[in-house]
């Protein structure tokens, strides 16, 4: 899966999400400097589905999460308040499930530093936020939104939801969200490696890329936190007319999508669904036209979908959102954590009734590139000079003038690291011993040093030589201060761009 390139950050305070009709990851962008966004295919595993028709009434398959029960019913309560001494004597008392594979001196770590915020913060009662304030200073999450159009002509809009803080993906945050953090204590997202367990806990925490204490931060300010009540949807077209938003089945008041309908699994965003029948009219973007084998290819109205989180308290539907022109994607094809001159990838798409005219990037490094592209998609390719952090941007150019710059995630360049030298032999010289060695991977930035203990398997020997060594032999007569019967050990390594 390839490695995207946005930030899905949309705070539910002022947060929106566009989605245009396409079977693909879309975020949003106005025409201006956008926010970072970040997508990737997370699998959907979704147990509810509705049906519609074209006044966007529809009906509950009666199926799954989304079911009529106390979920529903009571999707606009507030959460239950707990004591801070209620709180801390939970905490205090949480262990980790016993398959949970945690290092307890990790583990116990996170919880003392759990309870030291939560005393910090001199609040009697938790939540002690309202998720309009949690929203000011951490958000929500959306991302891996997803318009699947299908042969019926129905369009089925799904998304992943994550709430700050809330590690295990319960839809609460609590102290089991430790649990999590302490499996993956220090890990980095976009070295590569779990890269999709590793998104989302970077997302649901404090964002800086590595799992780690600093995590905790969002549990202690967002105990006991639900996130928003649910999700309006609205329906707008491309060209002339108002947003429609899609109703809830049950309560014309209640957002299109309640809390209580995220289908919700261990350790990942909670996921979302809705599917509709928007008007018949074909698509002036993509008209209707024959399944290929990857589900692309064919589309169902010309309309675009808004998606914005409720917050607890607000009983009523909100106002109808402004109308957007168009969506960039921006992915990453590669990794982005790269050992230096590896290749690093960037994508651009566009999504809207527009026709681009140029497509750009800066690659943070003082490099940059354009190149004239009317179609809506440009794919570049950089190799960095340097180690270090850098932050590319793109660019496009779209027709009447308007230039839009989306960031991308940092990309992280590691130096590269040698392959240690093989076949180390010594033998007696004039005057003492001559080593010889193997240079695996040849590079003219390559040198080497040579250490010596009289212990085998040394973890602090001492270094031979006192210049850098750039060829594959050296000279010594340590040898010769050896008392009788004594041995003496080398060890050589190798050392590239210092």
């Amino acid at each position: 899966m390839n490695y995207s390139g946005m930030r899905g950050k949309s705070l539910v305070s002022a947060g929106v999400v566009v989605l245009l009709l396409a079977a693909m990851f879309l975020s949003i962008i106005s025409c201006g400097k956008g926010s970072a966004r970040k997508s990737a295919g997370l699998p959907f595993g979704f147990s509810s589905s509705v049906s519609g028709g074209e006044d966007g009434s529809f009906t509950h398959d009666g199926t799954g999460a989304g079911d009529v029960g106390d979920g529903f019913q009571n999707w606009n309560e507030p959460t239950a308040t707990r004591s801070l001494a209620q709180v801390i004597a939970e905490i205090e008392a949480y262990e980790p499930p016993g398959d949970a594979g945690v290092d307890p001196g990790v583990f116990d770590m996170l919880r003392d530093e759990l309870v030291r915020q939560i005393e910090a913060q001199n609040v009697d009662t938790f939540p002690s936020r309202s998720t309009s304030a949690a929203a000011d200073s951490l958000g929500i999450v959306m991302n891996d939104i997803f318009v699947q159009p299908s042969p019926d002509g129905s369009n089925d809009i799904r998304w992943a939801s994550i709430l700050t803080g809330d590690f295990d993906g319960d839809g609460e945050v609590g102290v089991a969200d430790i649990t999590p953090i302490a499996q993956n204590y220090l890990s980095i997202y976009g070295d590569g490696d779990s890269d999709i367990a590793d998104r989302f806990l970077t997302q649901a925490g404090d964002r800086d890329d590595e799992v780690g204490i600093a995590d905790i931060t969002p549990i202690a300010e967002n105990y006991l936190s639900q996130g928003p009540a649910g999700y309006d949807i609205w329906r707008v077209p491309f060209d002339e007319g108002d947003p429609i938003r899609l109703p809830n089945a049950f309560d014309p008041d209640a957002p299109t999508v309640t809390r209580a309908d995220g289908v919700k699994s261990s350790s990942a965003p909670a996921l979302y669904e809705r599917a509709e029948f928007p008007p018949s009219s074909p698509s002036s973007l993509r008209r209707p036209s024959d399944i290929d084998e990857d589900g692309e290819g064919w589309a169902n109205g010309a309309y675009y979908y808004v998606i914005e989180p409720r917050d607890e308290g607000d009983d009523t539907p909100p106002d109808a959102p402004a109308s957007g022109s168009f969506n960039v994607l921006v992915t990453y094809e590669t990794a982005f954590r790269v050992d230096i001159g590896n290749e690093v990838r960037i994508r651009a798409d566009v999504f809207g009734n527009v026709t681009p005219i140029s497509f750009g990037v800066n690659w943070g490094d003082g490099d940059t590139e354009s190149v004239p592209v009317s179609t809506p998609r440009a794919v570049f390719s950089h190799i960095y000079a340097a180690t270090g952090e850098y932050v590319p941007f793109v660019t496009v150019m779209i027709e009447g003038g308007v230039m839009v710059m989306q960031d991308a995630p940092p990309v992280f360049i590691r130096p590269d690291i040698p392959y240690a030298p093989t076949g180390l032999t010594v033998s007696p010289a004039e005057g003492g011993v001559h080593l010889n060695w193997d240079i695996v991977d040849p590079n003219p930035a390559e040198t080497y040093n040579v250490y010596w203990s009289l212990r085998r398997g040394a973890s602090r020997p001492d270094r031979l030589n006192t210049e850098q060594i750039t060829g594959n032999t050296f000279d010594t007569n340590i040898t010769l201060l050896l008392a009788a019967g004594k041995s003496i050990y080398f060890k050589v390594t190798a050392e590239r761009d210092g």
